[in-house]
């Protein structure tokens, strides 16, 4: 309850500023996170806080942290993910049903990028359905979009790409901030292998 009116508070001071010092401050925020300026429509704003938790953060310096561990943790497992851990993958024999599973920790904070789909193996013939991606664990100030996917067949493994968005909901010394990057997953499984480890998996914000 008391956060709840700790939030409440913060948001009605915020909102209760000249607009014009709202823009400012916003503006000189994202440039001492040092993030890429993006152009947000208010209903983007105002989607992302209503699907993302605030995350609060005393300074700079923990925000920088923060965002550091987001976005570049996950493209360390994907240079080293065959050598660290294997993925959480479920098969199906061969020319059967199956569904996989590839879930990608983040190696500082419990957060995890998950890929999941169906396929149909007939023969040579592998068809690919129900691909979805979304983010588990610690997702306080953090959102997930699955957008668009798609899939190749190469020597009888399943190449998928996904597309998503990553939202952020940042506050720091009261001073709030929207933010958005784009997340791309490409991975390569085979079907049919016993040992149940992709060739690689990069998720990539940028």
């Amino acid at each position: 309850m008391k956060k709840n009116i700790l939030i409440t508070l913060v948001t009605f001071i915020i909102f209760s500023c000249n607009n014009e010092d709202i823009i400012q401050k916003n503006t000189e925020l994202i440039e001492k996170l040092e993030l890429k300026k993006i152009n947000l429509t208010k209903n983007d704003i105002d989607n992302i806080k209503l699907s993302t938790k605030p995350i609060y953060f005393a300074n700079i310096d923990e925000a920088k942290t923060f965002l550091n561990h987001v976005q570049n943790d996950f493209q360390k497992i994907g240079k080293e993910f065959e050598y660290l851990k294997r993925p959480s993958i479920i098969y199906s024999p061969c020319n059967k049903r199956g569904s996989i599973l590839v879930s990608s920790k983040n190696m500082s904070i419990n957060l995890h990028l998950n890929v999941r789909f169906d396929y149909v193996a007939n023969g040579e013939k592998i068809d690919v359905r129900n691909i979805k991606s979304n983010l588990t664990g610690f997702t306080l100030g953090l959102s997930y979009e699955h957008e668009s996917s798609s899939y190749s067949i190469e020597n009888n493994k399943i190449r998928i790409k996904t597309f998503g968005i990553m939202n952020y909901n940042i506050f720091v010394e009261g001073i709030g901030t929207i933010y958005r990057q784009n997340v791309t997953i490409d991975l390569l499984v085979d079907p049919c292998s016993k040992q149940g480890t992709p060739d690689h998996i990069f998720p990539t914000l940028h």
